[in-house]
């Protein structure tokens, strides 16, 4: 009998010490791993924001020139935001706040780039019409893309700021 009960002491204790161990490795390995998806988090609505940035400066400089672009290569990373989703590893954020403002990052990116892509459909089919009347037609457009995306860069730097607070 005291052969059984220490066999089943040691059983419970290994049993024990294993559990405790490989908990212990796997939140440290989520801890760590979070950290660093919020870091690159960070790094790529900063990076978007850089994009914004130079926007107007260059679709200023088309018009100038009094060229219709037919693409416009400013497309907002969304890498970073598929990669948190798709693996899971958006979970792992400590504050829901957190994960809902990154979640509202990317929503407002993927706006931005169907806005993109909906505006060079249109500059495509400006192309059909008189040279004078397509040239108004894509500065008006351009221009309302030109506020988009100040406005867009207002909202990323918005929610970049209570990220880092958080």
């Amino acid at each position: 009998m005291d052969t059984y009960l220490a066999t089943m002491l040691g059983v419970i204790t290994s049993f024990l010490l294993w559990y405790l161990g490989t908990s212990w490795f796997q939140y440290r390995r989520n801890k760590k791993a979070s950290e660093i998806l919020s870091k690159e988090l960070k790094e790529e609505i900063s990076f978007n924001i850089a994009i914004l940035d130079q926007f107007g400066n260059n679709i200023q400089e088309e018009l100038s020139r009094h060229i219709i672009p037919l693409f416009i290569p400013h497309r907002l990373n969304l890498s970073v935001y598929e990669y948190a989703v798709s693996s899971g590893e958006l979970r792992l954020l400590p504050s829901y706040q957190k994960k809902e403002l990154i979640i509202d990052a990317a929503y407002i990116a993927d706006s931005f780039n169907k806005f993109i892509e909906n505006t060079e459909y249109l500059l495509g089919i400006f192309q059909l019409k008189p040279h004078d009347q397509a040239l108004r037609l894509a500065h008006h457009r351009l221009n309302g893309l030109m506020e988009q995306a100040e406005s867009t860069r207002q909202t990323l730097l918005n929610i970049l700021k209570e990220i880092k607070q958080k």
